[in-house]
């Protein structure tokens, strides 16, 4: 049997990327029927619900009120005595079969205090010393990143035996050229969010009660990741942020809209949406349970009969079950998505005073719905991409003296048409 590696971050408590993974793994083993498909994830979670999620906002606190510079120095500190006492056992076991590997999706290739870097290098030496062939598909790429960050990137990818470059979106496209293609020989191809075949795999969503007042589905992020992960259009207080929020229910409410707030699943974001909730409950605004799974998260959001988030999986999701959605910008991904699917009307800024804005943007969104013309082209779109990076992956087979074509090869031949 055939055994394909994802390399990912499936785990994350950020159920978009969980997301990700289940929707790439079940478009796999569709082409692919006699695969073996396995994640394998950066943190060396092995499920759901692990890691340090209930304390990650503690911890960031702690790191907010240190120097810069001693910052810099701690948590590559920390993520290196990580790798060498927990995560590269879990690595070599779960490599330990993998006939190829495909590191992607989500905003892998971005430096934040050398996160990924030291992860994406140290996992790419275990895939290296195995000869396996790799592709890189579906990840976003920073354009910011710190000299070492961009130097451990280049090293982990140009050593390795890479078949096939992807990037999700023309900005990242752009920085992988400029950045790792004079390393790696290789340019980056373009390709769809493996996310926006979720509506093929979470089938069983109920459909939607037209009866009722239209429900907007409001996903809450805490304002920290956004200036952690944003940049400078993430600089929000806490309180600006919840003020923002808490004025957005209200509008809607009044446009007789039902609001519910809802997180892909990090607990600080929850932590977050609790407060807003508490301030906005007398208006008749409810709240999704958290999701456990990505599973429920794909469930909630397709209630909805619009969607309003920062989270580009949020609105990705959405996409998918054509739910009309408003991206709230913070990052350079969210605007790229939204241009790629032709909604770039609908990005708005969750600024102080722009309440008034988005809710009219809603209101637009949920009047004019999702082309499903150009929605089903590019469903279409994303299953192509992922056909043709396994194409390349499996054109450069991982025992080069056997030169008969590999049983995944054989299974994405196109055959002969009947008759």
């Amino acid at each position: 049997m055939t055994t394909i590696a994802l390399l990912n971050v499936k785990y994350s408590p950020n159920l978009g990327d969980g997301i990700i993974a289940e929707c790439l793994e079940n478009e796999i083993r569709r082409l692919l029927p006699d695969a073996d498909v396995v994640s394998v994830d950066l943190a060396g979670r092995e499920a759901f619900g692990t890691g340090l999620d209930d304390h990650r906002g503690a911890v960031l606190t702690f790191l907010d009120k240190l120097p810069r510079g001693l910052r810099s120095l701690i948590v590559p500190l920390a993520v290196g005595a990580l790798i060498r006492l927990r995560y590269r056992s879990s690595w070599q076991c779960l490599l330990r079969q993998a006939d190829y590997a495909v590191l992607g999706g989500g905003q892998l290739l971005a430096d934040a205090d050398l996160n990924f870097p030291l992860k994406i290098d140290g996992v790419m030496h275990e895939v290296r010393k195995r000869g396996i062939p790799t592709a890189i598909f579906g990840v976003g790429v920073a354009e910011n990143m710190s000299r070492r960050g961009h130097a451990l990137f280049a090293d982990a990818l140009s050593n390795a035996r890479l078949a096939h470059v992807a990037t999700r979106d023309r900005h990242s496209q752009a920085n992988w050229n400029t950045r790792f293609e004079p390393a790696t020989k290789m340019s980056a191809k373009l390709c769809c969010d493996p996310g926006l075949l979720c509506c093929d795999l979470y089938r069983e969503v109920q459909p939607r009660d037209r009866r009722q007042a239209p429900t907007i589905g409001l996903g809450i992020t805490h304002p920290r990741t956004l200036a952690l992960h944003g940049g400078s259009s993430g600089n929000i207080s806490f309180e600006a942020a919840q003020a923002f929020w808490i004025e957005l229910c209200r509008m809607l409410r009044d446009k007789g809209h039902a609001v519910e707030l809802f997180t892909t699943g990090p607990a600080d974001d929850t932590e977050f949406l609790q407060a807003i909730y508490r301030a906005t409950r007398e208006l008749g605004v409810a709240q999704a349970p958290r999701p456990r799974r990505p599973a429920e998260l794909a469930r909630t959001i397709a209630r909805f009969d619009a969607v309003a988030a920062h989270r580009l999986h949020a609105n990705i999701v959405a996409y998918s079950f054509r739910i009309p959605n408003v991206v709230l910008r913070w990052d350079r991904k969210v605007d790229a998505f939204m241009t790629s699917v032709g909604r770039e009307r609908f990005v708005a800024d969750a600024a102080e005073g722009q309440a008034r804005l988005v809710a009219n943007t809603i209101e637009k969104a949920l009047s004019e719905g999702v082309d499903r013309s150009r929605h089903g082209r590019t469903l279409d779109a994303a299953r192509a991409s992922i056909e043709s990076c396994l194409s390349a992956l499996m054109a450069k087979s991982p025992d080069v003296a056997d030169e008969r074509p590999s049983q995944v090869e054989d299974a994405l031949r196109p055959r002969p048409a009947a008759g």
